[in-house]
């Protein structure tokens, strides 16, 4: 299921939530909207942790929405089970 494009604070809120609800987390996808609403991919901001464990997967989708946030133009595509 995904919950379609979060801003960075709306990303954390998820997660926060999918923690507190002992959900895995199975992805997330960093993209760019621009000032016409067209949305590009960032290639270098996929992160993939099917093959973690939920544990694993709430820290993993942590450590990566750390990297990003500075960019009011982010949004974030994640996928959880």
């Amino acid at each position: 299921m995904s919950n379609g494009y979060a801003t960075h604070d709306m990303a954390l809120h998820c997660i926060r939530e999918w923690q507190r609800g002992d959900r895995k987390i199975l992805g997330i996808e960093r993209l760019i909207v621009d000032e016409k609403g067209d949305v590009t991919p960032d290639l270098d901001g996929i992160a993939d942790f099917s093959d973690a464990s939920r544990e694993q997967s709430h820290v993993a989708a942590w450590r990566f929405l750390q990297m990003y946030g500075s960019d009011p133009r982010e949004r974030f595509d994640l996928v959880v089970e």
